[in-house]
C-alpha cells in the first residue's frame, strides 16, 4: 500500500493503483508514451468486456431456446409439467447491457407476482364498486370522488412484467362485466375476492376518496423517504 494526497485529502491505495494514477497524470501532462500505454490498456479492457458480454448474450439466447423447447415438448405431449424459471418471455437480451430477467426466477417470486396480479384485479373491481356507490350530489369539490383503489391498481400494473400488464381496453372490458352484476351480487363478489387475498374487508365497504387517498400516500411516501435518509 502507498499513501497519496489529492485535493487536500490523504488516502491509501495499492501500488498498482499508484502506478496507474501516475501514468494518468503523465498522460494528461502530454507524455506520448504514457498516453499510448493508457489507451492500450483501455482498448484491452474494452475487448475483454465485449468478449464477456458476447458470451453472456450467447448463454442467454441458449437459455431462451432451451426453455421454449421444453414448453413445446410439454404441449405436444399434452401433459402439464412444472416449468423451470424464468419464463422465456421474461429474459431480455440487450446487446450493450447483456442479459437480464424481468419476471419471476423462482416459485416464491412467482407466487408473489400472482398475488399482486390478483390484488390489482380486485382493486379495479373495488374501484368500479366505489364508483357505483358514489353519489355525485355528495361531491363538494374537495376530492370526495372515488379513485384510490384505481390508483393502487395502476401502480401495481405498472410494476409487473409487460406481458402481465392490463391495457385500458382490458380494464374497460372488465368494467362491462361488473356493470352486469347487481349491487348486492357485486358486494358479495368483492368480499369473497378480498378474502381470497387473505384480507377480511366487510361486504359493501368502499375505499377512501381520491383526496384522502392521495394525502395518505403522500404521508406514507414521506415517511419512507425520511426513513431511507
Amino acid at each position: 500500500m502507498m499513501t497519496v494526497r489529492e485535493n487536500g485529502v490523504t488516502r491509501e491505495i495499492s501500488v498498482v493503483q499508484g502506478i496507474e494514477l501516475a501514468q494518468q497524470k503523465s498522460a494528461l501532462g502530454g507524455s506520448s508514451l504514457a498516453q499510448k500505454h493508457f489507451l492500450d490498456r483501455h482498448r484491452a479492457a474494452e475487448i475483454e468486456r465485449r468478449a464477456e458480454l458476447e458470451a453472456e448474450i450467447e448463454w442467454g439466447q441458449s437459455l431462451i431456446d432451451d426453455l421454449i423447447w421444453m414448453r413445446e415438448v410439454s404441449a405436444a405431449r399434452g401433459v402439464e409439467t412444472p416449468m423451470p424459471y424464468p419464463h422465456p418471455d421474461d429474459i431480455v437480451i440487450d446487446q450493450e447491457r447483456g442479459v437480464r430477467f424481468v419476471g419471476p426466477t423462482s416459485a416464491e417470486e412467482d407466487a408473489r407476482l400472482k398475488w399482486a396480479l390478483r390484488a390489482r384485479d380486485v382493486l379495479l373491481a373495488q374501484d368500479a364498486f366505489d364508483c357505483r356507490c358514489w353519489n355525485a350530489k355528495d361531491d363538494d369539490g374537495t376530492d370526495t370522488r372515488p379513485g384510490t383503489a384505481a390508483v393502487l391498481a395502476w401502480l401495481i400494473n405498472a410494476g409487473v412484467p409487460k406481458r402481465y400488464r392490463l391495457s385500458e381496453i382490458d380494464v374497460i372490458m372488465m368494467t362491462f362485466d361488473y356493470d352486469r352484476m347487481t349491487k348486492r351480487a357485486f358486494a358479495k363478489y368483492l368480499c369473497q375476492a378480498w378474502k381470497g387475498l387473505g384480507l377480511a374487508i366487510p361486504r359493501g365497504t368502499s375505499f377512501v376518496s381520491i383526496g384522502k387517498g392521495a394525502r395518505l400516500l403522500e404521508t406514507v411516501f414521506g415517511m419512507l423517504v425520511e426513513t431511507d435518509a
